[in-house]
């Protein structure tokens, strides 16, 4: 039963999932570097916001707007990019 609920990578999911990750790298390259920073802390290196919070000098509650304004910034680059396409 458990080997009918694994899922296989196919090519197509290899493929897609490789698009996806170029994606969010060209989106992370046209941010400026604190949202870029701040993105890659916490989804990339995996950092807590109170190890953000040491990191860049600056609350939690910064931190966290930062992230918020931040993912709104790459949504936005995401789509641009997505249009010239």
């Amino acid at each position: 039963m458990e080997a009918a609920c694994v899922e296989h990578e196919t090519p197509l999911r290899q493929i897609l999932a490789r698009e996806r990750r170029e994606c969010v790298h060209v989106g992370l390259d046209r941010l400026n570097d604190l949202d870029r920073d701040t993105l890659v802390a916490f989804y990339f290196e995996g950092q807590s916001l109170i190890e953000m919070s040491s990191q860049f000098h600056s609350p939690v509650g910064t931190i966290k707007r930062r992230l918020h304004v931040a993912r709104k910034r790459l949504a936005k680059e995401l789509e641009a990019w997505r249009r010239r396409e």
